[in-house]
């Protein structure tokens, strides 16, 4: 009985973390769509791409973020520059979904 109720205990732990987990990358994912959508509509308002990357460097950012920012900016300025703002967020979630699936297996 005690082992039972340690393999119940055990795996409802796992599950939880499990759960825990996933919910923080879809808010990533969000964020990153979130972020491509406002770079987008940036680049229709007509700011330069390194003058965006300039005025972002200048916030003081962690290197973390600007090693996920400064590529999106550039993604966004190059082969998504015919998207609009909707369109770009979409993509960029749905790469970083993909993404986030391909790193779990």
């Amino acid at each position: 009985m005690k082992k039972l109720i340690i393999t119940i205990f055990l795996l409802t732990l796992s599950e939880f973390s499990y759960a825990e987990n996933k919910s923080s990358e879809p808010a990533f994912c969000e964020w990153l769509g979130e972020a491509a959508s406002s770079v987008a509509a940036n680049r229709d308002n007509g700011i330069e791409e390194y003058e965006l990357i300039r005025k972002f460097l200048k916030e003081d950012k962690s290197y973390g973020e600007q090693s996920v920012a400064i590529p999106l900016i550039d993604r966004v300025y190059g082969f998504e520059g015919s998207m609009n703002p909707d369109e770009v967020a979409f993509v960029e979630q749905q790469l970083c979904e993909v993404a986030l699936v391909s790193l779990r297996k």
